[in-house]
């Protein structure tokens, strides 16, 4: 949420009108706003844009290869052809997936320290899907 994003902001003492301005968009899905919103941020000039989700990234990096853009809840970004690594992201592109695998092993860490009683957990995935491909057929744990 924007005020989650907000106070996170706040707890590092960034704080709109003092020492940072956010210019928001909201596109709700429709891809004539995420191509609108994106030529419309990247003419702002501003000295970094947040991509929160796929298509939004899709818009920007059609719109600039120079301002830096973060990218976040892009399940695949190197699958998808967005960036080379998510060590070494390359270009005006960076940010990180909450679905590549080193961090869904980190999933499963954070369950067990928040729900110690759990043994066993189920999950349910497509294995055609770049982000759970290299998952499909690891032995239970």
């Amino acid at each position: 949420s924007v005020k989650a994003f907000v106070d996170a902001l706040a707890q590092l003492d960034w704080a709109e009108a003092k020492n940072i301005r956010i210019d928001y968009r909201f596109a709700a899905g429709n891809p004539i706003l995420f191509e609108t919103y994106a030529a419309e941020l990247v003419r702002l000039s501003p000295d970094a844009i947040l991509a929160g989700e796929m298509p939004a990234l899709a818009a920007l990096r059609r719109q600039t290869r120079i301002i830096p853009i973060v990218f976040v809840l892009v399940a695949d970004p190197v699958g998808l052809g967005f960036v080379q690594s998510l060590a070494r992201p390359s270009g005006n592109l960076t940010g990180f997936s909450a679905f590549d695998p080193p961090i869904m092993g980190k999933w499963l860490q954070l369950l067990k320290e928040v729900a110690p009683p759990v043994n066993r957990v189920a999950v349910i995935f497509n294995p055609d899907t770049a982000p759970y491909a290299s998952l499909a057929g690891q032995p239970d744990d």
